[in-house]
């Protein structure tokens, strides 16, 4: 897209003008410097004071075509601004302006066009804190799209801010995806798989053993014919189970479906 500005283009016009009347001066007066320094060679032809004066001139001339020469190219990049040109390939998404329109200086709150990357896209996740901490770069992730239900996606880890989120507990981290088939859109929502390690040191049990209170959480496990609740941290969950840690053994019967009212 090219915008115009007559005045712009009459001032490069003019600073070219300008620079090519110097240059011909110059050639003018450096020619007539030579003739004289030529015939100063003849004593008493050419005083000294007429050819340090043309000489002066011939200085002074060579100092104007640098100077205008420097205007014009100054010119001639003003007008390279008028040339917009896209910082990467992609689709334009938005035109607010159309030919013969007038662009205002001030008009800074609503940009002329839009331009989205669509072959090298970015996702945005913020995964909890437990698994965030698995995650390395360039790790693999899959990812499906409402758009085309089923289909399966990559995309790989780029980036973690390392910095988490105090109200969710979680990381924001960033998903390079290369959009080859141009299928994928900017501003889709992803349903995220994120493969959650398991730990060697935690117990499965199902949700529903897992008791929350305000103060505590706690499995109700059967000990000696005695319940005894036992203080544990939630890790990884599924649908139907959840990862435990606290003070567990093998073997250890765990009531299913506990609450605080079991003594």
């Amino acid at each position: 897209m090219v915008l115009e500005a007559p005045e712009l283009l009459q001032a490069t016009l003019q600073a070219k003008e300008r620079y090519v009347r110097a240059k011909s001066e110059l050639s003018i007066d450096k020619e007539h410097y030579l003739r004289l320094l030529e015939a100063s060679k003849t004593q008493g032809a050419i005083s000294p004071f007429d050819l340090s004066t043309v000489k002066s001139k011939v200085e002074s001339d060579s100092a104007l075509v640098n100077a205008e020469k420097a205007n014009w190219e100054m010119q001639q990049t003003m007008m390279d601004y008028l040339k917009v040109t896209a910082p990467f390939d992609g689709v334009i998404t938005e035109r607010n302006v159309h030919p013969g329109a007038l662009v205002n200086a001030s008009a800074k709150d609503k940009p002329m066009l839009e331009l989205k990357e669509v072959n090298h896209l970015r996702l945005q996740v913020d995964v909890p804190e437990g698994i965030a901490a698995e995650l390395k770069e360039k790790d693999t992730v899959s990812f499906f799209v409402s758009a085309f239900p089923g289909k399966r996606n990559i995309g790989f880890v780029s980036r973690k801010s390392d910095n988490v989120n105090t109200q969710f507990r979680s990381e924001r981290i960033e998903i390079d995806v290369w959009n080859n088939n141009g299928l994928l859109s900017p501003g889709m929502y992803a349903d995220i798989l994120l493969d959650a390690k398991g730990n060697a040191e935690a117990f499965s049990v199902p949700k529903s053993s897992v008791v929350s209170s305000t103060e505590r959480k706690y499995v109700i496990v059967l000990r000696n014919g005695k319940t005894e609740r036992v203080d544990v941290l939630t890790g990884n969950e599924t649908a139907e189970r959840a990862e435990v840690f606290g003070l567990l053994h093998a073997g250890d019967s765990v009531i299913v479906s506990a609450n605080d009212e079991i003594k």
